[in-house]
């Protein structure tokens, strides 16, 4: 965990004040970003919360060309 702390920030969904989910990138330059987490609590799940919370990142970072969903040996 400390280790994921340190290589990405975490983005943390709410609902009403309430955290309810998490998503995060790490930047590996360049404009290519592993996604290491994009998560939600069951209940508020399958409401479009992670779709949400997937284009909040793209937003948030701009400058992004690739990500990758599967970790190849970094």
């Amino acid at each position: 965990m400390a280790l994921s702390l340190q290589k990405s920030e975490k983005h943390i969904t709410t609902v009403d004040d309430i955290p309810i989910g998490v998503i995060s990138l790490e930047n590996r330059g360049e404009g290519n970003y592993y996604l290491g987490c994009l998560c939600l609590i069951p209940e508020y799940q399958h409401r479009g919360l992670g779709t949400g919370a997937f284009k909040y990142a793209l937003e948030y970072y701009s400058d992004w060309r690739t990500i990758t969903l599967c970790n190849s040996g970094r």
